[in-house]
């Protein structure tokens, strides 16, 4: 179980401290090559693997990847997580951990299966939970697309890139925590506004794009 640490108004759910860094490693790995995001391709991929990257994908990434023997193809099938298997680990978890009920549940767009499952788990204690996701405003970022294709009952705000740097500095100033660019934009709207934030990925992969503030 990944822990919940409290920031300001909201609850910050830490799965960047899987073994794997990412959200996507509660769901089996996929058979056959698919097209997944860099942090979805770092949880699932095993060497000798090949996988297509969709959407922004870092330097530390490729890197990390091409160290483990995995190869990068250029097409694959869309991999697509059943959010069912969120409910039973992410969500089950959200439900024993977290004791006043959420107003918001904030989680990047990326992982858009994981928000949906942890969402379905949330309501069926308390059905007033808003589930938020979130878009790039201006330039992609791990995790943060600027399209997503999302269920009709999932809200959205969008985040520029300034925004998230400056959400993932704080969040190392603060709690010193080194997370992804769009899970630490989803922990300071958690913190402002109220709610759970599901903080996606390691802060490490993402060093290359700190040239770009």
């Amino acid at each position: 179980m990944t822990p919940v640490l409290r920031w300001g108004r909201g609850l910050l759910k830490l799965e960047l401290l899987r073994p794997r860094g990412s959200v996507s490693d509660r769901v089996s790995a996929p058979q056959g090559p698919v097209r997944v995001t860099g942090n979805q391709a770092l949880s699932i991929v095993r060497p000798g693997a090949s996988v297509a990257l969709a959407g922004a994908v870092t330097h530390e990434m490729r890197a990390t990847l091409a160290i483990w023997g995995a190869r990068v193809i250029a097409e694959a099938p869309d991999w697509k997580p059943d959010p069912g298997d969120f409910v039973r680990t992410l969500g089950a978890e959200l439900l024993e951990q977290v004791v006043e009920a959420p107003p918001f549940l904030f989680c990047p767009a990326g992982e858009s299966a994981a928000l949906a499952g942890a969402l379905q788990a949330l309501r069926t204690r308390w059905p007033a939970v808003r589930g938020v996701a979130l878009l790039a405003a201006d330039q992609e970022l791990p995790d943060l697309p600027s399209r997503a294709g999302l269920p009709r009952e999932i809200e959205v705000v969008k985040v520029g890139f300034a925004e998230a740097a400056r959400a993932r500095a704080r969040v190392g100033r603060e709690l010193g925590l080194l997370a992804n660019h769009a899970g630490a934009a989803a922990a300071e709207l958690a913190h402002d506004r109220g709610g759970v934030a599901i903080v996606t990925a390691l802060g490490e992969r993402e060093f290359s794009l700190e040239a770009r503030k």
